[in-house]
């Protein structure tokens, strides 16, 4: 399980633009982020994604609950966590 903070933006790296021309490049109006919460199911290599606007401990437990779901008939799911604090939380760890 993983929480990932991709940022959306455009970076221009190199481009061929001829000396005293004037080039714009389009950007979007500024740094989009998303907060995505993963967990993968290693036999079945199915995949649990769940975007939210931050990440957070409420959350953390929100998206354990949708992992518990996806396995109904199972009495335990082993997790692996990095150390964010939102995973580290004493409410998480209950």
């Amino acid at each position: 399980m993983d929480g990932v903070h991709p940022t959306h933006n455009v970076q221009s790296t190199y481009g061929w633009i001829k000396k005293g021309v004037r080039k714009e490049i389009p950007t979007n109006g500024g740094r989009s982020r998303l907060n995505l919460s993963r967990a993968l199911d290693m036999i079945a290599y199915k995949l649990i994604i769940q975007s939210d606007k931050t990440l957070n401990a409420d959350l953390t437990i929100s998206f354990f609950r949708r992992i518990e779901e996806a396995y109904p008939d199972k009495s335990r799911v082993h997790a692996f966590c990095d150390n964010a604090k939102y995973h580290k939380n004493q409410l998480v760890e209950e």
